[in-house]
């Protein structure tokens, strides 16, 4: 039996500069520093963080006056970064570039009065942080059967989340496209995410079995195992 290793890790060009920025602030830093939950979805690096002093806030543990307060690279919405500046500490943004494309993406076409299509899981940090930027203006779909809910829209833009698969995308899109006549769809599944994808596609073509190693609630390793299936 033939068995390839493809690690998922999820540490993208994002997810490198979160943890050098968080790394770096907890060597300088005298007091605790807080994460708007975990910065990301690994237990290991959770772990690791947890050990140098940085932990998430909770009901029971939020950061005060002159503390370091860190936005996890999924993103928040504006409504959750204005929570977390009223906290009183000193806020960092570590949101993902990627993730942060989308925001202004959405704010956009928002302010231009299309309607906004999240193609993604809606209870994923990152879709609720997207989904904040739509506004009212917006709607989270997971499946393109959903597409027949949606109410009428003289244009409608896409966006995906980030780690979305690209089957997934497609079948969405190609399903709102039937439906209505103006649809902009917007490539923003994260580009490591995407080879990552395709190398999984090749390596399983070729293996009798594939371990995919990444943290169990990842949306990245969720991905790839079903790709790999």
């Amino acid at each position: 039996m033939k068995v390839i290793l493809a690690q998922t890790a999820g540490f993208c060009k994002g997810v490198r500069r979160a943890m050098a920025q968080v790394l770096e602030q907890s060597d300088q830093a005298d007091g605790p520093i807080f994460t708007d939950g975990p910065l990301i979805h690994n237990p290991q690096t959770i772990e690791v963080l947890k050990q140098r002093g940085v932990k998430a806030i909770s009901e029971q543990d939020s950061p005060g006056q002159g503390d370091i307060v860190f936005i996890r690279t999924h993103g928040v919405s504006p409504s959750r970064r204005e929570e977390i500046r009223n906290m009183g500490g000193k806020v960092c943004d570590a949101t993902c570039p990627d993730v942060a494309r989308i925001q202004g993406l959405i704010r956009r076409h928002r302010n231009a009065g299309d309607m906004v299509v999240i193609v993604g899981d809606r209870n994923h940090a990152e879709v609720i942080g997207l989904a904040g930027y739509a506004g009212d203006s917006g709607h989270v779909l997971k499946l393109a059967e959903e597409v027949a809910a949606l109410p009428e829209a003289p244009k409608v833009c896409v966006v995906a989340q980030s780690t979305l698969t690209h089957e997934v995308y497609r079948d969405v899109t190609t399903a709102l496209k039937q439906r209505y006549d103006n649809v902009e769809v917007l490539d923003t599944i994260c580009p490591s995410t995407y080879r990552r994808q395709e190398e999984i596609r090749e390596l399983a073509s070729v293996a009798d079995a594939v371990v995919v190693v990444g943290g169990k609630n990842s949306a990245n390793t969720r991905h790839l195992a079903h790709i790999s299936q």
